[in-house]
């Protein structure tokens, strides 16, 4: 890679983190513990909505299932944990995988597992002190993190921008370029086998 190359992956790096402190410092519009069985959160109205979770631990194919009118948004603010095993967190009513971000703020591995890939995510994953591992899954969305594995068929469909987060219009979909540039190759490969980590740090 050129030095000009280098400097933009060091310029997203940093763009990652920041946009993770920026999720993470939005007021929550609900608090929740650890959501270990099948919960559905519905919104009547469009808006812009932040969930406080300690963690997602999901089997047996539980899932969590985002439902609000076209043009709102979700945050989820995860600190201690998100294990598929398998389960889902899915999108219903007006929204799609563009609308939902993942700000996963802790350090051990984020976990697909399960037959199949029947753990899936609908949204952009954003775990910059963490890896990723799909053994397997299927992110609807795109995966920025410090590393990502896959393996057994995993996939990661589609690159999409991170949504607006706030009333204010302030957006961070410059995290798409992370995806777009630093995963594509990888991505790709895994898709016939497991691939080494990419990391941010």
């Amino acid at each position: 890679m050129s030095s000009s190359i280098d400097a933009m992956l060091a310029q997203a790096k940093q763009d990652a983190f920041s946009a993770s402190a920026f999720a993470l410092s939005l007021t929550p519009t609900q608090t929740f513990g650890t959501i270990s069985n099948n919960l559905s959160i519905t919104q009547n109205s469009v808006g812009n909505y932040v969930l406080k979770i300690d963690s997602i631990n999901f089997s047996g194919d539980k899932a969590l299932t985002l439902n609000a009118p076209a043009g709102s948004t979700f945050v989820l603010n995860i600190s201690d944990g998100i294990v598929l095993t398998s389960g889902s967190i899915r999108v219903a009513g007006g929204l799609s995988a563009t609308d939902v971000l993942i700000n996963y703020t802790g350090t051990s591995d984020v976990r697909f597992s399960g037959g199949g890939n029947t753990s899936q995510i609908f949204g952009t994953i954003l775990a910059p002190n963490a890896t990723v591992g799909l053994h397997p899954g299927l992110v609807v969305g795109a995966v920025i993190a410090n590393a990502i594995t896959m393996s057994s068929g995993a996939d990661v469909s589609g690159v999409v921008p991170v949504p607006e987060v706030a009333p204010s219009s302030v957006l961070i979909g410059f995290l798409g370029l992370v995806v777009a540039f630093g995963a594509r190759r990888s991505i790709s490969a895994a898709r016939v086998r497991a691939v080494a980590p990419r990391r941010l740090k």
